[in-house]
């Protein structure tokens, strides 16, 4: 079982509103996310101090308290810091334990980054595993704007990771979470803990249907190589092919293994088509 801590970035307000949307669950008719049980969502809490205020409006009062008066167009304005673990680690957990071991990821968070950082720390509890979402302004102890001397870079990350798996993970037998670099599994890791944001399934979509054309170019590929009887090349394009092959099964046993996330796999594919086939009608006309 591994423990799990993702970042991820949000660059403008549009993103901040979405984000708020949905770690608040503030649109309660929304269908985006078929993994959210609605029923359950009361459950749902924030580790950190409740304000009536929103992102946007926290975030535009914290960075007015750090003296930052100016920012890029780019700017990163929030990070969020997703914590989780394996589905199975908290099959038996009772709730005052599943609430102990994110306490314990936020109390973390706000030593190492500080507390008046923090946006949120919501914990959801209404969908397949349990996770929490924080939302920090990433600004560093020198005063600055800037998520990517906090979180951006492979050496950052690897440090990140191994860090919590000492201060955190470890105590609960927890495996060190692998940084996506790292892993063969780059976009079936992604797929699977940011699946909540309802635009990362196109992003797999997209991921999908570029594996398959992969496949099919390699395959032609070895054709032609088998009629020139390149025997060298053809050796190292199989290989190539056998590893595409098996990262494109492995998405595919992911999205077979869960019958919503196919459905709306599915769903999502057709739309990519149909756009995709309106663009053609188009150049035509």
């Amino acid at each position: 079982m591994y423990g799990v801590f993702r970042v991820d970035k949000i660059n403008n307000t549009h993103k901040m509103y979405g984000i708020e949307k949905h770690v608040e669950r503030r649109n309660n008719t929304s269908n985006t996310n078929p993994q959210i049980n609605r029923a359950q969502s009361s459950k749902n809490y924030d580790l950190h101090d409740k304000f009536d205020e929103t992102f946007v409006r926290q975030v535009k009062k914290r960075l007015k308290e750090a003296g930052i008066t100016k920012t890029r167009k780019d700017a990163v304005l929030l990070s969020e810091l997703l914590f989780s673990a394996s589905h199975e680690f908290f099959e038996n957990m009772s709730s005052q334990e599943i609430r102990q071991y994110f306490q314990k990821c936020y109390d973390w968070v706000c030593k190492k980054y500080g507390k008046e950082n923090v946006v949120s720390a919501m914990v959801h509890l209404d969908e397949h595993t349990p996770h929490m979402h924080i939302m920090l302004v990433p600004i560093t102890k020198e005063g600055k704007l800037a998520h990517n001397t906090l979180f951006d870079g492979k050496k950052v990350m690897r440090e990140l990771q191994t860090e919590t798996h000492e201060k955190i993970f470890s105590e609960y037998g927890l495996e060190r979470g692998q940084p996506k670099e790292e892993t063969q599994k780059k976009h079936l890791t992604t797929y699977q803990w940011k699946k909540e944001q309802a635009e990362k399934m196109k992003d797999l979509s997209f991921d999908i249907k570029e594996m398959i054309m992969k496949k099919y170019q390699l395959q032609d590929e070895i054709d032609q190589l088998e009629k020139q009887k390149d025997n060298s090349e053809i050796i190292q394009t199989r290989k190539h092919l056998q590893e595409v092959t098996s990262r494109l099964n492995e998405m595919m046993k992911t999205l077979e293994s869960d019958p919503e996330l196919l459905k709306y796999y599915k769903i999502i594919n057709r739309e990519i088509k149909q756009a995709q086939n309106r663009n053609t009608d188009e150049r035509e006309l």
